[in-house]
């Protein structure tokens, strides 16, 4: 206990006076090295000048995420051991899986005692000290020969980089990346299948280790070469389904829509995994999607009939084809002008909406951090000459896609007004979409006019 008190504790916090309580409570406690930092670039400067010993931050530090700063510490070969408490206002259960998958020691939920931050500040010592002890998954040796991989693959010598990445598995088989090595090392040599299923492979092993961002990329990657290239997202899905393991597989087919929403195949399972967790209006509606577009699958016609008592029927698909369009009509909107804003909690800029549909939108992140999984308050506000104007509160979204130039999420549980406001608000962005759209056409034609006068 003693030899513990000697550690240098970095606190991360933009709230002056919370650093003045946190270093107090430390130094109360025993700890007699305490620095501070306001902001997540001065704590990285810190981090990488200073033998830090342990680091508390909060979830948000200005306009940058905590938990990004915890990510680039366990990416780092020098510090990714380091123990870190995140410290949050909310005990949201998503936000604390979320700092616990990107490798969060501790949870620390504001305000707190000087009991409960220096029992947390002992736990996340003494959990780090355990797994400092156990041998680790991957050992040095597996790293530098993982390593020498992709530097034989830089050198063009993919017979070299299979024989590394080849060991890299056999040493850590829950290695993403030696997977990918051998996926390229393969394209190098034109073997196509192969390159194919080890990519597949790696998508597959970040989606088990819950490294979803990375498995979302890859497959994006595979799509790039291959547009009929399988979901690891719905390979883990039917994995899960087939133990008859319902409430994640029901998860991850979700996520696997996200990325691929046509996919009758998806939308099937999705439904099948949906009735198992009691779920079945979802399920109906799944199901009614993939028959309205294709009525010849007898997994989903039993299904239904499971479902609903009755046989699925022509008038039925006709119904549902109608409110398939209709909800495309409603749903599918993408936008190329910035006509709807959010403005998220916690952030002080305005975000440029540019898909959003009943259920999800997405936004450019311009060059903010968003955190997989979060949960974030948020509003739409309509961009117009005169200013913003609000046109939908009190929403919740979900965190579901992040990417260099797009941030997806997924909208909470609407009542019923905000439903009906979400539809006139989407019918309403159509309508100015076709009105920009035919402007666009006449001073295009004006000015093709004034060319040859």
């Amino acid at each position: 206990m003693t030899e513990r008190k000697d550690v240098l504790v970095l606190a991360v916090d933009a709230n002056p006076s919370l650093q003045k309580i946190i270093s107090r409570h430390l130094h109360d406690g025993g700890y007699n090295a305490v620095l501070l930092a306001g902001s997540i670039p001065e704590a990285w400067n810190i981090l990488t000048q200073k033998d830090i010993g342990l680091v508390i931050c909060d979830l948000v530090v200005g306009q940058h995420s905590g938990v990004a700063l915890l990510q680039r510490i366990r990416q780092s070969p020098k510090i990714g051991k380091l123990p870190v408490v995140v410290m949050s206002a909310k005990k949201d259960k998503r936000i604390v899986t979320a700092a616990a998958r990107a490798g969060a020691s501790a949870f620390l939920v504001k305000p707190f005692s000087q009991d409960t931050l220096l029992a947390t500040v002992e736990k996340a010592i003494s959990h780090s000290a355990k797994k400092a002890q156990a041998p680790a998954p991957t050992s040095q040796d597996a790293q530098k020969v993982l390593d020498a991989g992709f530097k034989a693959l830089d050198e063009r010598d993919p017979d070299k980089a299979i024989a590394y990445f080849s060991k890299a598995v056999k040493a850590s088989p829950k290695s993403a990346d030696a997977f990918r090595g051998l996926a390229y090392a393969c394209k190098a040599k034109k073997q196509d299948d192969k390159f194919a299923q080890f990519l597949l492979t790696a998508g597959k092993v970040h989606v088990e280790n819950g490294e979803f961002s990375e498995a979302e990329k890859l497959f994006l990657e595979h799509r790039r070469h291959d547009a009929g290239a399988p979901s690891p997202f719905a390979e883990c899905a039917r994995a899960l389904a087939e133990k008859e393991d319902y409430e994640p597989a029901a998860r991850l087919y979700e996520r696997a829509l996200i990325l691929d929403p046509d996919n009758t195949e998806l939308l099937i399972g999705s439904a099948e995994a949906l009735s198992h967790v009691g779920k079945g209006d979802t399920a109906k509606e799944r199901l009614e999607l993939a028959l309205a577009a294709n009525d010849d699958a007898p997994q989903a016609r039993k299904l239904w009939k499971n479902l609903t008592g009755k046989s699925w029927s022509q008038t039925t698909k006709d119904r549902a084809k109608a409110e398939a369009d209709g909800a495309d009509r409603r749903e599918a909107v993408r936008f190329w002008v910035p006509d709807l804003l959010l403005e998220l909690s916690g952030y002080e800029d305005h975000f440029a909406i540019t898909e959003l549909s009943m259920g999800s939108v997405a936004f450019s992140p311009q060059e903010q951090t968003f955190t997989m999984d979060a949960s974030i308050p948020a509003k739409i506000l309509h961009l117009t000459e005169n200013g913003v104007t609000p046109e939908l509160k009190h929403l919740t979204l979900t965190v579901a896609r992040v990417e260099e130039e797009k941030i997806g999420c997924l909208l909470g549980e609407l009542t019923p007004e905000q439903e009906t406001r979400l539809g006139e608000i989407l019918e309403a962005a159509q309508e100015r979409q076709i009105e920009n759209k035919q402007k666009e056409k006449t001073d295009i034609g004006f000015d093709i006019d004034m060319l040859f006068m």
